[in-house]
């Protein structure tokens, strides 16, 4: 990940496989991604189990207005 500029919530989801989802069809369209408040036990799991919480995620603030577009085009 880029690591000049500021980073911005674009989505928050109630579990980690939904975050993953959201992160992943920003990631294929070439913007990176951060997925924040996975706590340690949430992170040790299976990506196939329901983790669930408050996950966050992040793109750099430069990336906002196409992290939008994508999310909002479905």
């Amino acid at each position: 990940m880029k690591t000049n500029g500021k980073l911005i919530v674009i989505a928050t989801c109630n579990d980690l496989f939904n975050a993953n989802i959201i992160a992943g069809k920003l990631e294929v369209e070439g913007i990176n991604t951060l997925i924040k408040n996975c706590s340690v036990a949430a992170c040790q799991s299976s990506p196939y189990d329901t983790v669930t919480g408050e996950f966050e995620v992040y793109v750099l603030e430069t990336d906002k207005e196409k992290a939008e577009a994508i999310l909002n085009a479905d």
